[in-house]
């Protein structure tokens, strides 16, 4: 942020700043009295940002939720820069925000505005717990502005007042437990996904690493001094909470053999790139071209800043978003097929929907079974043991040879 001058008017001889084309003065030009002002306000400026949206105001009025959200928004994108998904989730509330209460003064939104918005998604079929997620950004929101001298406290005090949904007491539904996902339908998946793609779901079944861990992987970040290599985040989940256990990731010999073609790279690039998959599709896309390219098409220039251009990694998202659309394009054309076949729905295959997240899950799954809850903790790198029996679902194999043995 660029400081404002300590100015001097030429005609009055009063100081004053400019901030967003508007001037405020601090009394006459080189005074004592005058040099304070400007330096506190130019520390409650440099401390808080936003202050510059309110300062705009009459004393005493409020500023619009549409420009709590924009300022909070300049906020979150440096605060929250290595947390993609927190930074999707707060674009959401405050889409939310503004559709509602765009021009609402900040001081009238209270705690049946709140209330409204959580009936609002209830009614629309979103789970309970992710209507009291967006609901807490909301909240947050606010938290903010009133440290930032932008919200008035009582706001904040309504806010807290109104109480999560709770479970069976609302009309919102229940989340479906995440589970582990068969590897017979992975393996179903994998020929038809990108093979870069295909690449990364593999090694994220093998080493049940978070989807946020495995799309920053770059070279750097690997330790191949032993038999089994290490890869630690430059980022991941817990790393906010400033816990002293580093993040490890262990790679044994078949996740090696996965990756070991993208580490011919610089060692601060990332090591699967969206650039290169979109290069590898159209690669694939001419070769299996049957009409030869018209003057036009050959004539045709390459945008060289288009408007969405890949990023130089994947995100959390975009990661599975890849898999989600690739099996709804296969289970379409499947659907198809069978109707032109004359064949009922009903004899039609189809692969059932999975999330990179059901892969974690699915090794964690693996792990107990081999080494007990140790095991999985250790492999999906949980504190506590409590939160790996979340991900790593006792076999029901186990279950049904104590029966046998004992029962």
């Amino acid at each position: 942020m660029k400081v404002p001058k300590y100015s001097r008017h030429p005609k009055t001889g009063q100081s004053y700043v400019t901030v967003n084309k508007k001037r405020h003065y601090l009394g006459k030009y080189g005074t004592p009295e005058s040099e304070e002002r400007y330096r506190r306000f130019i520390q409650e400026l440099v401390a808080s940002p936003a202050k510059a949206v309110a300062i705009e105001k009459p004393p005493g009025s409020d500023i619009e939720i549409v420009e709590l959200c924009g300022a909070y928004w300049q906020h979150a994108e440096q605060y929250y820069a290595s947390s993609p998904g927190s930074l999707d989730r707060i674009k959401v509330a405050l889409r939310i925000l503004k559709r509602t209460h765009s021009t609402t003064p900040v001081g009238e939104f209270g705690s049946l505005a709140l209330q409204a918005i959580q009936h609002d998604l209830a009614s629309q079929g979103k789970a309970r717990t992710y209507v009291n997620h967006l609901c807490n950004v909301i909240r947050r929101v606010f938290k903010w502005g009133v440290a930032q001298e932008i919200v008035p406290a009582e706001v904040y005090q309504k806010l807290i007042a109104v109480e999560p949904l709770k479970k069976g007491r609302s009309a919102a539904k229940e989340k479906a437990r995440i589970k582990a996902v068969a590897d017979s339908v992975v393996d179903e998946t994998i020929p038809y996904l990108q093979p870069i793609v295909g690449d990364m779901v593999r090694l994220q079944r093998l080493c049940g690493a978070r989807p946020g861990e495995i799309v920053i992987i770059r070279p750097m970040d690997l330790d191949r001094s032993g038999d089994v290599w290490e890869f630690r985040p430059r980022s991941h989940k817990n790393a906010w909470r400033d816990m002293d256990e580093e993040r490890v990731v262990f790679l044994g010999p078949r996740a090696q053999e996965i990756l070991l073609p993208y580490l011919l790279r610089p060692a601060d690039a990332y090591c699967f790139s969206p650039s290169e998959t979109k290069d590898a599709y159209n690669a694939i896309r001419r070769e299996e071209r049957q009409s030869p390219m018209t003057p036009s098409q050959r004539a045709r220039k390459r945008k060289t800043k288009p408007a969405r251009a890949p990023g130089d990694h994947y995100t959390s998202n975009t990661y599975r978003r890849q898999i989600e659309r690739t099996i709804q394009r296969v289970n379409e054309d499947r659907l198809v097929a069978a109707e032109k076949a004359g064949l009922p729905t009903e004899a039609v295959k189809l692969i059932p929907h999975w999330s990179p997240l059901q892969l974690r899950h699915s090794a964690g799954t693996e792990a107990r079974k081999a080494f007990g809850l140790d095991g999985a903790q250790i492999m999906l790198g949980h504190k506590h043991a409590r939160i790996s029996e979340v991900y790593a679902e006792k076999s029901a194999e186990v279950g049904r040879l104590i029966a046998s043995r004992i029962g």
